[in-house]
């Protein structure tokens, strides 16, 4: 480790060949863990990525001395990080610049009524992952039980009971 801190390329090298294998096999089992299997297929190079590039910016905070533990549970820190800033960049139709408002544009410029939606949105974002997930998906993006099962990684009759537990949990923030 001291000569990773020290910048040495060789020391670098050899610690991701090390541990590169274990740092994915990690990613798949947190994603798992909260049934985000759909990030593996679609993100799990980037966030194996992004765990190394973090993991360079921040070798001088390890001050421990079981690196490998130190490294995993950051490791499980940074992927629920980017998976909960990739779920802020779904399109929400809740946003006044995406919304389509089967009322009408009566009150889009409505100070209150935009900064309700903010705030539900907001909200939405405090859930747990596979909740918020759920609730994007089915409110936001209009996909059906059908659709959603496959992305959470569940199968379409547990769906429904997911939603009511979100939507539970919501009513509770």
């Amino acid at each position: 480790m001291e000569r990773c801190r020290q910048g040495e390329k060789e020391a670098w090298q050899e610690l991701v060949e090390r541990l590169h294998p274990q740092v994915e096999g990690h990613v798949c089992t947190v994603l798992k863990r909260y049934g985000l299997t759909n990030f593996i297929d679609n993100h799990l190079q980037d966030m194996v990525n992004f765990l190394w590039k973090d993991l360079i910016e921040n070798i001088h905070k390890y001050k421990s001395d079981d690196f490998e533990l130190w490294f995993a549970f950051r490791r499980t820190k940074r992927v629920i990080d980017y998976v909960r800033k990739e779920i802020r960049h779904l399109p929400s139709k809740y946003d006044t610049e995406h919304r389509e408002d089967p009322i009408g544009d009566d009150h889009e410029n409505d100070p209150h009524h935009v900064f309700m939606c903010r705030q539900l949105g907001e909200k939405v974002d405090m859930l747990p992952t596979k909740y918020a997930l759920m609730l994007k998906y089915y409110y936001w993006q209009g996909l059906s039980y059908k659709e959603i099962a496959p992305l959470l990684g569940l199968k379409p009759n547990s769906i429904g009971s997911l939603h009511v537990r979100a939507l539970r949990k919501l009513g509770k923030i």
